[in-house]
């Protein structure tokens, strides 16, 4: 770590670098820190400052007054030492705080849950709305600290979050963390799919893995993270086609059918079985309000060319 200590990035964070300190330290976050010992970092720190001072500069409208000093000296070297300054406060946060051993202590939380083809609709304590889809499991604490807004979610959740400048909202899932101060989003992170997505419709989020690799999205960008490759990938869209299953609107976007039959197992609460290999990764496209499984069944079998049986709760496609 050369001669960057604690008490160094201290005096960083709270503005007291003389510029010869300021160059040493902007110079040291803007070199690939990927073995950053977070814990000896951050000890002695305060965390709470570190965090206001990170999320004024993903948010510099919220702080007008903020010392032109305080900027990197070039952009580039702010950009790259920005995203080393989240991801070690977020390495640090998450994995010795909110993910843990991966559970959560159940006397402190409220669970909701909802089972397959059920959808629930809630306004948490702090005014913040959510939709839970079907298959899903929201954990909420009896009450939010003075600092931040931490909600666990296991399945896909719509959110509106009701703006708190003085308390982030963060949503921790088995891979991944969202953190917010006020926007609209969609999260999908079903525990037995190897991906994590979140649509952004209104706002600006930080999307974060556990292996710290972050990823700065605004309206209309979708990020989606692989637990296969460890990798998160970032692309323009169009956020409301993403969030119209909270109105009971079933779409698919040419996706396989492999990936259909899981949405169709939550939806429907049947079992699916695919006997023709072959059927698995033939994709498909379409956009439905309110649909039987019946008709829906009827509708992708002559698209896709499948014979297909409905009998108690399994579904057979052949």
């Amino acid at each position: 770590m050369q001669d960057i200590t604690p008490e160094l990035l201290r005096k960083y964070f709270n503005g007291q670098c003389t510029p010869e300190e300021e160059m040493r330290v902007a110079e040291w976050l803007s070199a690939n820190h990927a073995d950053i010992p977070v814990q000896e970092v951050f000890q002695g720190i305060d965390k709470e400052a570190l965090k206001n001072h990170i999320w004024r500069q993903v948010n510099p409208e919220t702080s007008p007054t903020l010392s032109k000093r305080k900027w990197l000296p070039t952009i580039k070297m702010a950009a790259s030492a920005l995203i080393i300054l989240i991801s070690a406060y977020l390495i640090y946060e998450f994995k010795f705080h909110a993910f843990g051993d991966g559970t959560v202590a159940e006397a402190q939380y409220q669970v909701m849950e909802t089972a397959p083809g059920e959808k629930l609709r809630m306004t948490l304590k702090d005014g913040t709305l959510v939709h839970l889809n079907a298959g899903s499991r929201l954990q909420i604490p009896t009450a939010f600290s003075d600092t931040a807004r931490v909600i666990h979610l296991h399945g896909e959740a719509y959110l509106e979050v009701a703006p708190e400048k003085a308390r982030p909202f963060m949503v921790v899932t088995r891979h991944t963390t969202i953190r917010v101060l006020g926007t609209v989003f969609n999260v999908h992170a079903y525990p037995d799919e190897t991906v994590t997505k979140v649509v952004v419709s209104e706002g600006k989020v930080l999307f974060t893995s556990r292996e710290g690799k972050s990823a700065l999205l605004t309206k209309n960008q979708q990020a989606t993270y692989s637990s296969l490759d460890l990798e998160i990938s970032l692309e323009n869209t169009q956020a409301a086609a993403y969030m119209v299953w909270k109105d009971n609107r079933l779409v698919f976007r040419d996706q396989p059918l492999e990936e259909i039959a899981s949405t169709l197992r939550r939806w429907y609460n049947v079992q699916v079985e695919i006997k023709d290999e072959n059927l698995k990764d033939h994709h498909f496209t379409g956009s439905y309000h309110r649909i039987t499984l019946s008709k829906l069944m009827k509708d992708m079998s002559k698209t896709m060319r499948f014979q297909y049986k409905i009998k108690d709760d399994k579904l057979t496609i052949y």
